[in-house]
């Protein structure tokens, strides 16, 4: 947002601070590598007994949509403990596509009792999730490894299962695979459970796709509408690129390879899991939360839902929750709390003093020590700071790579995205580089325009 510097008293964001710090919620710290499952609970509905949840804050626990109360008008519902029961508000996201969006939200009225939880999941920044989750060796022997938590019993023939989740990591060797006779059955596959991106599927194998497989990771809804115009011969590829990366930004896939049922190899997770983590393992083996079980082959990716869980927070009275979730996705921390001193193109969360509710700011420019100033409290830019509003951030537009012009600024890539105070109308402006430039860069244009060098990309930078 564009308009006039607002001042801001050092009374006012010491005061900004004091309250935050009031209503401050511990967050949550990466898991050791031996401990019990982060945040899990299982079988907490009686309705949904196969239903798990991940708590990510005392009184927050994610869950599908699918494990919503089984009579439809109430809103409320039960998150059942072996030490007791806590009543909670159901929330279901409301932009389901089949099995993409079938995520939903508790808020409970109180931390549940006892011991049953001894800590919550550890949510990491939009960027180390971006940094974690790339595709591997083609034969998925080596890639991120993921962790899963289900709920519903080990076999059919149990039928009560028991309040401790599933932690799986691995594929499953069902049956000796063929012509060895050496692996017992029901033994753990080799091959470790790793991420795949739908692109990676797309290049490793595309029969699975474009309907020549009969193992085929999306429905005929999904299919219908990710990709709405797959059977057109003209501009196809284009088209194709964007349904990927669109459902790679909300689901993450655990489809294994298309060879798996014919080797007897088969995905550790049961249908009827819902509800429960999906991690991803840090190079010290630490667990990050990064989606949730929906299944067998296709599962919530979090960060997609992140900005409506945040809504949802902070419609439902939990400000404290919000603001420590929008503070973990984005990475950044309180002000100050470094010394002042910041990246461009880094977005802060923070307590607006005067309204008493979160916004957001882009870090958009340094002063001469390289240090940044007051953060914006009357809703528009200042010397620093591109006002960005009350909603949370998606993670393109938090992880969006932007470098500050300056006129000393050099050696610039093109497609490289510039911000620039504008001179006269004290307002941020963003440009695109349109060639390689290996000495200083020019200037960008003062009166909203394209040229040779650059491309006006406006006051406010879409990704």
């Amino acid at each position: 947002m564009s308009g006039v510097a607002v001042p801001v008293s050092v009374g006012a964001q010491a005061h900004a601070q004091e309250q935050e710090q009031r209503h401050a919620v511990t967050p949550p710290s990466a898991r050791s590598p031996v401990g019990p499952p982060p945040g899990q609970i299982v079988r907490w509905s009686l309705s949904q007994p196969h239903c798990g949840g991940t708590l990510i804050a005392p009184r927050v626990m994610l869950t599908a949509g699918s494990c919503a109360p089984r009579v439809s008008h109430r809103r409320s519902a039960f998150v059942l403990t072996d030490a007791g029961a806590v009543r909670a508000r159901f929330v279901r996201y409301p932009r389901r596509i089949g099995p993409v969006g079938d995520v939903a939200i508790m808020l409970l009225e109180r931390p549940l009792p006892g011991a049953a939880i001894r800590e919550m999941a550890p949510v990491p920044s939009y960027r180390q999730e971006q940094s974690a989750l790339v595709d591997g060796a083609d034969d998925m022997t080596e890639g991120a490894r993921l962790v899963a938590y289900g709920s519903a019993p080990e076999s059919r023939s149990t039928q009560t299962g028991s309040r401790k989740a599933r932690r799986m990591d691995a594929y499953q060797l069902r049956h000796p695979a063929p012509g060895s006779g050496t692996i017992a059955a029901g033994a753990t596959s080799a091959r470790p459970l790793v991420y795949r991106s739908v692109a990676g599927y797309r290049r490793a194998e595309p029969q699975r796709i474009d309907g020549r497989s009969p193992h085929q990771l999306f429905n005929a809804l999904v299919m219908r509408a990710f990709y709405p115009h797959r059977r057109r011969q003209a501009s196809d590829a284009r088209a194709l690129l964007h349904g990927d990366r669109d459902l790679d930004e909300q689901v993450l896939l655990t489809s294994g390879l298309a060879t798996d049922a014919r080797m007897g190899i088969a995905s550790p997770l049961r249908q009827q899991d819902r509800g429960g983590g999906v991690f991803v393992l840090d190079a010290e083996q630490r667990e990050w939360l990064v989606g949730t079980v929906l299944g067998t082959q296709m599962q919530a990716r979090q960060s997609e839902y992140w900005p409506w869980v945040f809504a949802m927070l902070q419609r439902y009275g939990m400000q404290a929750e919000a603001l420590q979730l929008a503070r973990q996705v984005l990475g950044t921390g309180r002000w100050g709390e470094k010394g002042r001193q910041g990246t461009v193109g880094d977005i802060y969360a923070y307590v607006n003093p005067h309204t008493n509710r979160v916004e957001f700011a882009r870090l958009a420019a340094l002063d001469r020590q390289g240090q940044y100033g007051y953060l914006p409290i009357g809703g528009r830019d200042n010397a620093n700071w591109e006002h960005l509003g009350h909603d949370l951030p998606t993670a393109a537009e938090a992880t969006a790579r932007i470098r500050a012009w300056l006129p000393d600024t050099s050696d610039g890539k093109a497609g490289e995205v510039f911000v620039r105070a504008h001179p006269t109308a004290r307002t941020f402006e963003y440009f695109r580089l349109r060639t390689d430039v290996p000495g200083t860069l020019s200037e960008p244009p003062v009166d909203a325009t394209t040229n040779a060098e650059w491309e006006y990309l406006g006051g406010n930078l879409v990704v």
